[in-house]
């Protein structure tokens, strides 16, 4: 009963079983009553032959009663019957036939015969009494026989009318199956729509196509939607201004915090340097956590996803990171090449932004660090940033892209949330983060984001 399909089936098919088995019993009381008629006429005919045959003898005093050898029933009936009679005066006189027939007379018998069933001798017969009139009294006359053949005509009967319902039933059924697939169609492709409705997509459901019945359904289901989206875009302006607010008084902070310490002597100022390096950090750390918290789906659920040139963000990512490379003596090269994939700008720069982050901070010093762009031969674009620091514990490397999770080397400073944001970043662009490193001499990784091959025809959006 979870499925309308099988609650029709069986609210329809229900009531037809049940119809077909009082139309069977309906069946066979009509084939017993035809049977019934048919050994009634018998009967009738037998007695009125019989009826034919009573004469009486001279003076009235005795009845002699000559019976021919008559059996209509049995002549060409594959199961014989008995037939057997009595005439039995009304003060009970047996007058001819068989004694023990006198007993199944019916005295209420009519000149049309009364016909009734009766059980004699451990065998059933049918019973026929009439009213006879004889010179000197009235008498009854009984004609009696077995019900073999009624019995043997009534499934003949039946059956040929059996077979026929069956028939008929299993067609409705058939039909009624047919009718119910079809009918529920629409929901099954209304199901469909949802289905491959993505989670992040808060559009309103199309109208087109859906059923009356099920339209107030998805009316609901749309205003769910809207209440969705105003929340997400109410829960995405907050973000937004927190990170402002936040951002603005900590950048401010460390401007301050640099220019007090070109005030300071020597000493003071080496004693200064670990606040101004905590205040980085706790800019940077405010900043990812900002990152990460509206780079997620839940968080930004109706952000529309444009055609994304990667080059042209590798290209701005050069002058971004070229004071951080030369801090520590880094080779810092770009490789752009034609790379366009249907994302968020600012999203996709965030990513970037943080493998190579990343890569500079764990490369050695007068180390190297590319980051390339490109659509390799299977047609899927590929970003990836490549660095020859260390590699990564093979412990550590299958939760590399959890929060707050770093390598090995905790004496270098960082958060533990970059790689998670480019998890979290690829996850809602459908792409895939893969770690390739070299294992054999220990030095040397590389985080490539492959992306989905698009679809032709297809509207890359997140709502």
């Amino acid at each position: 009963m979870r499925t309308l399909r099988r609650r029709l089936l069986l609210a329809l098919g229900v009531p037809l079983l049940a119809l077909l088995a009082f139309s069977m019993w309906l069946d066979y009381r009509t084939a017993a009553l035809l049977a019934d008629d048919i050994n009634d006429h018998n009967l009738n005919a037998v007695a009125v032959t019989l009826a034919e045959h009573l004469e009486e003898s001279g003076g009235g005093q005795e009845i002699e009663l000559e019976v021919p050898e008559i059996n209509p029933l049995t002549d060409d009936s594959p199961i014989p019957d008995q037939t057997a009679f009595a005439l039995v005066a009304t003060s009970g006189r047996l007058i001819a036939g068989d004694p023990a027939m006198a007993a199944l007379a019916d005295s209420a018998g009519t000149a049309d015969g009364r016909h009734h069933d009766a059980l004699f001798q451990g065998r059933m017969f049918r019973v026929a009494s009439y009213r006879a009139h004889l010179s000197r009294e009235e008498a009854t006359l009984a004609v009696a026989q077995t019900t073999a053949s009624r019995d043997a005509a009534i499934m003949p009967i039946f059956m040929r009318s059996l077979w026929p319902n069956i028939l008929q039933l299993f067609t409705t059924l058939a039909i009624i199956y047919y009718g119910v697939q079809r009918s529920l169609r629409p929901l099954a492709t209304l199901g469909a729509r949802i289905a491959e409705h993505p989670v992040t997509d808060l559009q309103p459901l199309s109208m087109h196509d859906v059923p009356d019945e099920v339209a107030p359904l998805v009316e609901s289901i749309n205003q769910l939607i809207g209440d969705l989206r105003h929340k997400g875009e109410s829960q995405q302006a907050l973000l937004a201004n927190a990170s402002h607010q936040l951002r603005t008084p900590l950048t401010r902070l460390q401007t301050q915090l640099e220019l007090l310490a070109d005030t300071l002597g020597e000493d003071a100022r080496q004693r200064f340097v670990p606040l101004m390096e905590t205040s980085r950090q706790l800019s940077h750390f405010t900043h990812q956590m900002l990152v990460l918290t509206r780079s997620a789906r839940d968080a930004d659920p109706f952000h529309e996803f444009q055609p994304t040139d990667l080059a042209a963000l590798l290209e701005e990512a050069a002058s971004h990171f070229l004071d951080a490379a030369l801090a520590k003596d880094i080779d810092l090269g770009f490789e752009p090449a034609t790379a366009v994939v249907p994302g968020s700008a600012w999203l996709l720069r965030e990513l970037l932004a943080n493998l190579l982050d990343n890569a500079i901070v764990y490369a050695p010093v007068a180390g190297h660090v590319t980051a390339r762009c490109g659509t390799q031969v299977s047609g899927e674009v590929m970003l990836e940033v490549e660095d020859d620091g260390p590699v990564i514990a093979p412990e550590v490397r299958e939760r590399i892209f959890e929060r707050f999770v770093r390598g090995a080397d905790t004496g270098t400073p960082g958060t533990g949330l970059g790689l998670a944001i480019v998890a979290e970043i690829a996850k809602r662009h459908g792409a895939e983060v893969r770690l390739i490193q070299n294992y054999s001499t220990g030095i040397g990784k590389r985080f490539q984001v492959v992306f989905p091959t698009p679809r032709r025809g297809h509207r890359h959006a997140e709502a």
